[in-house]
Order: C-alpha cells, then sequence, then structure tokens
C-alpha cells in the first residue's frame, strides 16, 4: 500500500512540475528612436514609438504606450542619440514589410 502511495505521489509531482507553461512570446529590437508621436489623442493617450536598427535602413519597427514615463525614456534617447533595447508583447518579431509592429511596450531600456 504504501509502496502504491508513494508511487502515486511519484507520478502526481511529475506530471505537475513536468507539465508546460503557457509561453509568453515577446520581440526585443536594439536600436535608434527615429520618431516618437501622437498615435491616438483618446484618453489614455497613446505614443508611438519608431526604432530603426541601422541608420540606413528603411525598415523600422514600432510599438505603442500610454504610459507617459516610457515616452520621457525614448524622448531623451532620441534626444541624446542613445540607443535603445525595447520589448513589445507581439507574439513574435515581425519580418516582412517596412513598418514593423512589435505590440504595446513591455519595457524600454537605454544603452
Amino acid at each position: 500500500m504504501l509502496k502504491t502511495l508513494c508511487l502515486s505521489l511519484g507520478v502526481a509531482a511529475l506530471f505537475l512540475l513536468g507539465s508546460p507553461t503557457p509561453s509568453h512570446a515577446v520581440c526585443t529590437i536594439t536600436g535608434s528612436v527615429v520618431d516618437l508621436d501622437v498615435y491616438d489623442d483618446t484618453l489614455p493617450t497613446l505614443h508611438r514609438v519608431r526604432v530603426r536598427q541601422t541608420g540606413l535602413s528603411s525598415i523600422y519597427f514600432y510599438a505603442d504606450t500610454a504610459d507617459d514615463d516610457l515616452v520621457e525614456v525614448a524622448w531623451q534617447a532620441m534626444s541624446n542619440k542613445n540607443w535603445i533595447t525595447i520589448q513589445g508583447d507581439a507574439a513574435s518579431c515581425p519580418t516582412t514589410g517596412g513598418a514593423r509592429f512589435i505590440g504595446r511596450i513591455r519595457y524600454l531600456l537605454t544603452r
């Protein structure tokens, strides 16, 4: 009986600990802020941050935020010509098109 109980508990533990968890896919881009504007003037105001990975590229990535602190960080990075790392909540990084939406900003760091 004890052996069966231990085996059952072991199987249950493996099942619970080994269960896959839902993935939280994101898209992370490093580059320079090339544009920052008001995308939607409803409340809360949505701002759009555009990031280019290389200076000569015609491709840019953009993300939206309603967080004024993130907007300030992006503005300072653009003004000082600092590079940033930005993460959006898109399921994956887009690979086609000139303008590539990476979702709502999860975080933005200056480099």
